[in-house]
């Protein structure tokens, strides 16, 4: 009878004291992350660079350098149009075009802000 009731809700009375060392409030169960979801998540470097290239490159412009901020943009760019072609592998197939679609508007896009880098570079602006 005592194995029973300590073992309520498929936990033992050491995880329940666990639990409450850890100040984890009752019926609150802890995120278990499951690995095979982690390993196809892939690198994360991709995304980083989009959000830190998205908030920085206007701030970049104004207080330094405009040349600057289109190289920001250009790695921005070419890191969203990555991550559009990289979650093809794991989307469901109606969002596949989408996706498609996405990659290359951005890769078009950092490829003329690249130009535009360029030409800049090149005239001394």
């Amino acid at each position: 009878m005592g194995r029973r009731v300590a073992r309520q809700n498929g936990r033992s009375e050491a995880e329940r004291r666990a639990r409450h060392r850890r100040g984890i409030p009752k019926g609150v169960e802890p995120i278990r992350l499951n690995p095979e979801v982690i390993s196809q998540m892939g690198n994360r470097l991709p995304g980083c660079l989009l959000s830190a290239g998205i908030v920085a490159a206007p701030f970049v412009g104004l207080l330094y350098d405009v040349n600057l901020a289109l190289g920001i943009a250009v790695v921005a760019l070419a890191a969203a149009s990555y991550l559009a072609l990289d979650s093809r592998k794991v989307a469901p197939p109606e969002m596949l075009v989408r996706l498609r679609t996405v990659a290359i508007i951005n890769g078009m896009i950092a490829a003329f802000v690249l130009l535009i880098l360029v030409l800049r570079l090149a005239l001394d602006i």
